[in-house]
């Protein structure tokens, strides 16, 4: 891909535009933000990305607000977000932004998206890219977005993006759906289904240091009302026909780590590790 560096720069904080949790969870009248204002502003939100029109994904942003992506180098002010939009925009003209989910979750809330698009603008690949990630935002008090921190896996957006490692792109992927899968199983004490994504040999092996198999894990799960929850993905990396899998709770509190191997084209988790994480990190 003939892109100059910068170009590149642009096209990766760009991407943690697309990526937030809310802490401040008030509207632009002053209002508390409850479920349906925030599926207003998030859904807004989302078609701004789907435009074409990098000014307004700019004015769901507080004139002062900022956009970090990842470990980047935030971008302040409209004028700023607007140029780096327009940059992504410029480099997937077909960019489609969709909304994964959107929920409260304490005093914030957490959106998830998925994006798609060609790279056919100018010096592109003309390869297609589809990646997701999740977004943290705090808001002004006119409702607008004052700060916003974005998470994805820029790697995978690279490789993407230069036509490199499209199986392993297809493996987290599946990875991506196993996990949800899961959760849905758990929260609604679905054993048939529990069954069919851990693996006989399954083991899970809790904070305490207990470990257990998988009728134990099973039965545990079963015995207790969940209710639904989400993760944060941080880590995720695919060997072959098994993959390496980190999570963590939406309040940090705690690490699922979690290996799974792909038989016969189905994968199969076949264990887990909580770990409790320290407050001084």
């Amino acid at each position: 891909m003939d892109c100059t560096h910068s170009h590149k720069s642009q096209i990766v904080a760009l991407l943690a535009g697309l990526t937030m949790v809310l802490l401040c969870s008030w509207d632009a009248k002053g209002q508390p933000m409850d479920d349906a204002r925030l599926r207003d502003f998030a859904a807004r939100y989302t078609a701004a990305w789907s435009s074409q029109d990098a000014a307004r994904v700019a004015s769901m942003y507080d004139e002062s607000g900022s956009l970090k992506i990842n470990d980047g180098e935030p971008l302040v002010g409209r004028a700023a977000i607007t140029a780096a939009a327009q940059s992504y925009m410029t480099a997937l003209p077909d960019m489609v932004l969709t909304m994964d989910a959107v929920s409260i979750d304490g005093d914030g809330a957490i959106y998830r998206w998925t994006l798609t698009g060609t790279n056919t603008g100018p010096g592109g690949t003309g390869r297609g890219v589809q990646i997701s990630g999740y977004e943290q935002w705090t808001f002004a008090p006119n409702g607008l977005i004052a700060q916003s921190l974005g998470h994805f896996d820029t790697g995978d957006y690279q490789r993407q993006l230069m036509g490199e490692a499209t199986a392993e792109s297809e493996a987290k992927a599946e990875l991506l759906a196993l996990e949800k899968a899961w959760i849905d199983a758990e929260v609604q004490h679905d054993r048939a289904a529990l069954e069919q994504i851990l693996d006989e040999g399954f083991v899970a092996t809790f904070a305490s240091g207990r470990t257990v198999d998988r009728e134990t894990f099973i039965e545990g799960v079963l015995s207790r009302a969940l209710d639904p929850f989400e993760v944060f993905r941080d880590f995720v990396r695919v060997y072959g026909d098994a993959a390496l899998v980190i999570d963590s709770s939406t309040d940090h509190k705690t690490k699922f780590t979690w290996i799974a191997v792909r038989r016969e084209g189905q994968w199969r988790v076949i264990s887990e590790t909580f770990t409790r994480v320290s407050a001084s990190h």
